[in-house]
């Protein structure tokens, strides 16, 4: 359930980043609004929050741009 629950999530953000964001990478509404909650890692992650956050900084960044 959790997993089905963030493929969505993810695949819904990805839809919405696409459609917010400009021409130039990074500089839509959405991405201004998505930076600051992009994931951090800590070594209590488990090997699947860990996949779950490299997936979406996956999704962000081809569609925002790098972190800079």
């Amino acid at each position: 359930m959790i997993r089905s629950a963030a493929v969505a999530s993810m695949l819904l953000a990805a839809t919405l980043l696409s459609a917010c964001t400009t021409t130039q990478p990074g500089t839509g509404a959405a991405c201004d609004a998505l930076r600051p909650a992009l994931p951090t890692y800590s070594r209590d992650d488990t090997e699947q929050s860990k996949k779950e956050g490299a997936t979406f900084l996956d999704v962000f960044n081809a569609t925002c741009g790098k972190r800079k």
